[in-house]
């Protein structure tokens, strides 16, 4: 190795050993100055005893939310496929629907549908905000839906590859 690579070397781990000396400290430093206020944080006050608005909905209004939807899809009646949707319903703690359901134009309103699960959904995310729970964080994908037997229902995955 020639003198010259030699110098370079020598004087680049001298650079590093400083570098690194240099993180450590502020490492500590930064460990304490978070000690020290979590330490010196005041105490939360207590909660109030009445809110004038709750900030998760009742235990109750999920399960009623639900319901709308049930109501709303019915029995799902088709006769093609043509009249068959899905809507996305519930929600997972990382994101994204939890489910879908089939159901069909004929008995449905689009619109009035998408406005119970969007609701639904926001209920949803509100209770798991509130309890803290988290989920698998899966993908679950839009199946589609089909009119067999004359009931729209959800495709299943041997349906997907018959497209």
């Amino acid at each position: 190795m020639t003198p010259r690579r030699r110098s370079w070397l020598a004087g680049s781990g001298g650079r590093w050993a400083d570098l690194s000396a240099c993180l450590v400290a502020a490492m500590a430093a930064a460990s304490c100055t978070l000690q020290a206020q979590a330490v010196d944080a005041p105490a939360m006050p207590p909660p109030q005893a009445t809110s004038p608005t709750p900030s998760v909905a009742p235990p109750s209004a999920l399960p009623a939310a639900w319901n709308d939807i049930t109501a709303l899809v019915g029995d799902a009646a088709c006769s093609t496929d043509s009249q068959c949707r899905t809507v996305a319903v519930g929600s997972k703690a990382c994101g994204g629907p939890a489910a879908y359901l089939a159901w069909s134009i004929n008995r449905t309103d689009g619109i009035r549908l998408a406005t119970a699960a969007a609701r639904h959904a926001e209920l949803m995310r509100g209770q798991q905000r509130a309890s803290g729970i988290a989920s698998n964080c899966a993908f679950v994908a839009d199946p589609g839906a089909a009119c067999k037997a004359a009931r729209c229902e959800l495709r299943s995955a041997g349906d997907a590859a018959l497209q």
